[in-house]
């Protein structure tokens, strides 16, 4: 599979999440993701073929190349999928799997290709085998946990009969972020029978730079509206689904002025732990939340309202990392924190920021309306920015986001099943197996910022009670 994913500022991206995980340079890392990836897969098996799809998608979005179209004379990594004979010298990937469990390793396993998986489960495997066919690429001096054989309990997931077999009613639900997370949820949803309608809402524009991780995008999608392309590309995939785009703060939309209960179900993909608090504080009847920790770790979370239970306030509540942060946005731009706080750029801030950064092909009608994350991820991408202590926070790569995607849309399904899930938090690594014990039932925080609050309370129980 030829590149057509990534730009100079996509390929950009991934270098300097790269940089900052392995402590060197820009340059460097670039250097070490112009490597290919050769998929080789046993065409017997139509899901070989299925996961053997995946990880080249993935991996295209973070390495030069991958697919299996590779030339097998130079791949810095082989991916064999199923019972076939290596096509190159390169180091290898062994995936397999029974249906329980999944195996990724660098020895040949004694297990078949791929067996009785859903779709679903197969990106999250794809996921993981992209994970492990990167280090391999970069050497194993990244820091961060390393497992060969890594063994998946599909199982796990709970991707039982009853819930493939259900028909998932989402009645009228709202997406907040139609950004990686976002792209990765639709990415997963496609292979269950969703039903209903989904307004997709996010007022943000694809930017050069989110293709190196939002898999529903192409170039030729820059500069529109993320909502818009997302809700088109994606519907032919969703013949029971209505996708609404909704080019708008969900905090905005003016469905809250005249109904109370609105907002009976979020499902919350944005990227800042402030957006999520302010989520929160619309009062929504259920939440299924995921994000994404950098490169590091995946955070799922689910609340149903009124409850004693965490909310997303008390999951993701300010802290001294979120406030350097902040600091470190408003300083790169010359606003104020209060502006910052205020999550989008004002006409006044946007003369601020173009003032300062005169050079960088930005204008006010660019500016206006735009998230700050956002236009700081953007700029750190471009190394137009320097902060305080050089604290700098990139996107993680695709197979990262695909991941948190995919869980949240498996969770999403199980729950409309009524499969039983009980927990409301569980935080995962993209670089070790899941694990069931780690999933958690949180009380709610007394101090939380959100349903700490009497009034939260009071009208979480007359709206949901």
């Amino acid at each position: 599979m030829s590149n057509h994913f990534l730009n100079a500022e996509a390929v950009r991206e991934n270098a300097h999440s790269l940089a900052a995980a392995l402590g060197i340079d820009t340059e460097h890392a670039e250097e070490l993701l112009k490597a290919h990836a050769l998929v080789t897969v046993d065409e017997s098996e139509s899901l070989n073929v299925f996961l053997g799809e995946q990880v080249s998608k993935l991996l295209a979005r973070t390495l030069q190349s991958a697919g299996t179209d590779v030339d097998p004379r130079n791949p810095a990594v082989e991916i064999i999928i199923g019972q076939i004979p290596a096509r190159s010298t390169a180091p290898t990937i062994w995936v397999s799997s029974d249906g329980d469990t999944a195996c990724i390793t660098r020895q040949r396993p004694n297990l078949p290709g791929v067996r009785a998986v859903h779709p679903a489960v197969l990106i999250v495997v794809g996921c993981y085998t992209a994970a492990a066919a990167l280090r391999l690429v970069i050497g194993d001096n990244l820091p961060l946990p390393n497992r060969d054989p890594l063994i998946l309990d599909l199982r796990a997931l709970g991707v039982t009969p009853a819930v493939i077999s259900h028909q998932a009613d989402l009645g009228h639900t709202y997406l907040a972020g139609a950004g990686a997370i976002g792209n990765g949820y639709l990415w997963a949803l496609r292979w269950f029978d969703v039903r209903g309608q989904l307004d997709i809402v996010d007022f943000d524009t694809v930017k050069a730079g989110n293709l190196n991780r939002q898999l529903w995008f192409l170039e030729s999608d820059v500069t529109l509206s993320k909502a818009e392309r997302l809700a088109a590309v994606a519907q032919p995939s969703f013949p029971y689904l209505k996708l609404v785009p909704r080019v708008d703060r969900l905090q905005d939309l003016p469905e809250k002025k005249v109904n109370a209960r609105w907002l009976r179900r979020l499902i919350v993909g944005v990227d800042s732990r402030q957006a999520r608090r302010s989520l929160q504080s619309e009062i929504p009847g259920e939440v299924f939340d995921a994000s994404t920790t950098d490169i590091q770790e995946i955070v799922l979370h689910f609340n149903r309202q009124p409850t004693s239970q965490a909310c997303l306030g008390c999951i993701y509540p300010p802290d001294g990392r979120e406030a350097a942060r902040t600091r470190d946005v408003a300083r790169a731009l010359g606003v104020t924190i209060e502006d910052v706080r205020e999550g989008v750029i004002t006409p006044t801030a946007a003369k601020i920021i173009l003032a300062r950064y005169p050079d960088r092909g930005l204008t006010e009608a660019m500016l206006e309306g735009e998230a700050y994350d956002s236009l700081f991820k953007a700029l750190c991408a471009k190394a137009a920015l320097r902060t305080e202590g050089n604290r700098q926070v990139f996107a993680p790569f695709a197979f990262v986001s695909a991941l948190a995607g995919a869980l949240l849309a498996i969770e999403t399904v199980r729950r409309l099943a009524g499969d039983g899930a009980t927990f409301n938090l569980w935080k995962i690594s993209p670089w070790l197996p899941f694990i069931p014990r780690l999933q958690r039932q949180i009380r709610a925080n007394p101090q939380c910022p959100v349903c700490g609050e009497t009034v939260f309370r009071d009208i979480a129980g007359q709206l949901w009670g």
